[in-house]
């Protein structure tokens, strides 16, 4: 039996069939709630996965559902012009939440359209409008408001309904304001996580380009001006550039800028670039598509453009009568067509282009303001025209929701009537031809991968495909110098059917040893490459899959780790005490007993050292003449990956120096002396002790089993390098047990990007001592006493000498003569 409850423990479904002990997942999928998911009008909210070995492995779309309430008079409403199209916008991450305008109001949902409430806004120091609404040209969704382009200005909606204009203050213009365009793919879920913070949307006026995110009050960045546009384009400084549409690139680091430049402004020197910024990277490139346009030939705007999900930048761009394409970074560019004919306007009857549509699947509907509908697969010049679906009258718009589902939104003016539009179905029933292939499948099931030094990643590519089609897999990308790739394709015929199966293998396997700019190097192997795999002929009829495009960052994993492992049989065991004593004082010698400090810098005072359980943990407790080695474990996140069998190097977090190595450098076989970290610390400058860590690393590391020509140095010092499968161990104080804090570091160049360091603990025992302190203070009391006693003795003895002498006549002659 399945029970399914509300958020208030209220039971709202109970399925019971199928007895015996059938597996959860047939009891999901046999349900009525399966089948509520399935027609999309159910269940929604936030995202969830089943993904329990008890449940099936599928995932439907949740939307939390927000009430707007009911308006009051003093909120006033958002319009379209009188007469005007429906403009659909929807939040990039999260397409169930989206915005109807009409001319008779906005309207805004939460769970794609099963529910609308019109938005009306409180003015927060903004004069009220004569007419008693906003007109509204765009909008642009953020995660903490909504910004609305009324007249030639930006605007915000809180969450609270207040509308505040965004200007100065937040580093654009008051006024003179072209477009707003929203971020059209979530970067957060589609690509890596860098150090740079990509902006959420796009804001121009006539010349000069601005971007912002969520963050800091919704702060802008000025981007671009009239003299960095024709810098770019190497035009004359007396040239007019402006900018005419902006769109979210292939890759979502890109921004394309559409911009038209003329000197005289008239149909003789008109032209029209295409400009392309990286926010990862903070570079311009120019895109020659278009480039091959004459002056005469430039077509009147407005323009409107949308970039194709891609490794190469790949778009649609139209006006009110003409679609342009650009492919695989401008390999593949024209025009779109249907029957010789380019001109959509009167190919649809004197209508002019309303939406363009485009999905993760490649699939472009155009919709003209007549509801005439043409249709193509991204990759192909040839459109085909759809059967008529409404009326030419009928108020409407597509709509694509979070399932990827296409919707028919129409509007009389008081209600709205959404149904789901049959894509797949009609495009079959409108073309006569099959797709070229059968099926097309891969491995990339993920939108990005990390690759780490030495490190491979595969994919499989398989396509089956009727004989003589002549199909092959086309692989293509970004920034793909910085992976070694190998290719393997298998090739079947049997009752001529085809099937290629492509295996791909990336690697990163350079080396970094010895390296004289290391951080330098790092830079220019490491980054973010984009790769792509579609068949060669796409086809108007076929399937693709959406993941087709895949993100491989090169470089560090910021989940990524390194743990020291706890040999077996060294249990953990939690201690009741919070600090220990490092003994802290310098060097000094009582009669036959020496004494001197443990500590690197040593103090006149011992150091009193608090410890961390939550931050250190467990301490292993080891016997003061057994020797140690650390065995390291390389993690992502908590999920182990492998034993770590690189070089690395350890020091005593608070300054210890009473332990050492087992292995001198002779024995570790060097052929030169090694690098030790006195060596390091002395060719170091400015380190503290808490950045002592700093002072050796990947970047400055050299071998000693390398031959240095005339210079060995001294090999008798202890090896201070470690390694699980060398003969180097740790050695202990044989003079007093301790307790040591270690940081490790791993120290070979060619082992990660990231620079991994972890800490443990080593309490030592077994060492029989004796208390000093009675014995020091004894030995002082009584030489202080001996001290004392010998100059009293002396003081007498002299006072007794001197009495002695002072009666004995020293001049004896004298008396003689007197006698």
């Amino acid at each position: 039996m399945q029970e399914v409850c509300d958020a208030n423990n209220y039971i709202t479904d109970v399925y019971a069939n199928h007895p015996g002990s059938p597996h959860d997942s047939l009891i999901l999928a046999n349900s009525q709630m399966a089948a509520a998911f399935q027609r999309d009008d159910s269940l929604r909210g936030k995202p969830i996965n089943f993904q329990d070995c008890f449940i099936m492995s599928r995932s439907w779309s949740i939307s939390t559902y927000y009430e707007e309430g009911q308006p009051n008079d003093s909120e006033f409403p958002l319009i379209l012009p009188r007469g005007s199209s429906l403009l659909l916008t929807w939040y990039t991450c999260f397409f169930d939440k989206a915005i109807l305008f009409t001319d008779s109001g906005t309207f805004i949902t939460h769970n794609g359209f099963l529910k609308i409430e019109e938005i009306r806004v409180v003015l927060v120091g903004i004069p009220p409008p004569a007419s008693g609404s906003f007109t509204v040209t765009d909008a642009a969704f953020l995660e903490t408001g909504i910004l609305f382009l009324i007249e030639d200005r930006i605007y915000k909606r809180e969450s609270t309904r207040e509308l505040w204009q965004v200007g100065e203050a937040q580093n654009i213009p008051a006024s003179g304001v072209q477009g707003l365009q929203s971020r059209t793919s979530c970067s957060t879920n589609n690509y890596p996580s860098i150090n740079v913070e990509f902006s959420k949307v796009a804001v121009w006026t006539a010349n000069e380009l601005y971007l912002g995110n969520d963050k800091n009050k919704t702060k802008f960045v000025k981007k671009a001006d009239l003299a960095l546009f024709t810098k770019i384009l190497r035009l004359p400084s007396n040239y007019s550039v402006t900018i005419t549409a902006v769109a979210y690139g292939s890759r979502p680091p890109e921004l394309g800028v559409l911009v038209e430049a003329c000197y005289v402004c008239d149909s003789t020197d008109k032209r029209l670039f295409l400009i392309i910024y990286n926010e990862e990277t903070d570079t311009w490139i120019r895109s020659a598509f278009l480039a091959k346009l004459k002056p005469h030939s430039v077509p009147q705007g407005p323009f409107k453009m949308k970039f194709i999900l891609s490794a190469w930048p790949s778009l649609l761009l139209w006006n009110d009568e003409l679609m342009f394409y650009s492919y695989k970074n401008n390999s593949e560019y024209g025009n779109l067509h249907m029957s010789g004919s380019s001109n959509l306007r009167l190919l649809s009857g004197g209508s002019r282009i309303h939406q363009v549509i485009l999905d993760d699947s490649w699939n472009v509907v155009v919709k003209m303001a007549n509801n005439v509908f043409f249709y193509c697969k991204a990759g192909m010049d040839e459109l085909i025209r759809l059967h008529s679906w409404e009326e030419k009258s009928t108020n409407m718009i597509f709509y694509l929701n979070n399932n990827g589902h296409l919707l028919v939104l129409k509007f009389n003016g008081s209600k709205l009537e959404p149904h789901r539009y049959p894509l797949d179905m009609e495009v079959k029933s409108s073309i006569s031809t099959v797709c070229t292939y059968l099926t097309f499948q891969h491995s990339m099931n993920k939108p990005w991968y990390f690759i780490d030094k030495g490190e491979q990643l595969e994919f499989w590519a398989l396509i089956i495909y009727p004989e003589n089609m002549g199909m092959n897999l086309q692989t293509f990308g970004y920034r793909l110098d910085l992976l070694q790739m190998k290719t393997r394709t298998q090739f079947e015929n049997a009752y001529q059917i085809c099937s290629k199966n492509m295996t791909i293998a990336f690697h990163h396997d350079r080396d970094y040893i010895n390296a004289e700019k290391y951080t330098e190097l790092i830079s220019q192997t490491s980054g973010i490459a984009t790769f792509e795999m579609v068949p060669n002929v796409p086809g108007n009829t076929c399937d693709l899959p959406a993941d087709r495009v895949v993100h491989i960052h090169v470089g560090c994993n910021p989940k990524r780790n390194i743990r020291v492992h706890r040999p077996w049989g060294l249990p953990c065991k939690i201690m009741n005490f919070t600090n220990y004593t490092i003994p802290g004082w310098k060097q000094r010698n009582i009669i036959l007993i020496s004494f001197r400090s443990v500590l690197q810098i040593p103090t006149e005072q011992d150091l009193v050292v608090d410890y961390d359980w939550e931050k250190y943990g467990c301490l292993f407790n080891i016997y003061y003449t057994q020797p140690f080695l650390p065995s390291l474990d390389l993690y992502d996140g908590d999920v182990f990956l492998k034993s770590v069998d690189a070089n690395f190097i350890i020091w005593e977090q608070h300054g210890r120096t009473d332990f050492s190595y087992n292995a001198s450098m002779e024995e570790a076989y060097c052929l030169r002396e090694a690098q030790t970290w006195k060596s390091m610390i002395a060719m170091s400058s400015n380190l503290s002790k808490k950045s002592i860590g700093e002072a050796w690393g990947p970047n400055n590391y050299r071998t000693c089993f390398e031959v240095t020509p005339g210079i060995f140095g001294d090999l008798g010092q202890p090896y201070e390098i470690l390694n699980r499968s060398g003969n180097n161990f740790i050695t202990w104080s044989q003079e007093q047990s301790g307790i040591y804090v270690f940081n490790v570091k791993i120290l070979d160049p060619n082992f990660s990007f990231c620079d991994l360091r972890t800490v443990f603990t080593v309490q030592t025992y077994g060492v029989l001592t004796s208390d000093h302190s009675m014995l020091i203070a004894t030995i002082e009391t009584i030489f202080t006493f001996v001290v004392f006693g010998i100059l009293i003795y002396s003081y007498f003895r002299y006072v007794k000498i001197f009495n002695t002498m002072s009666v004995i006549n020293p001049n004896p002659d004298e008396k003689d003569k007197q006698q």
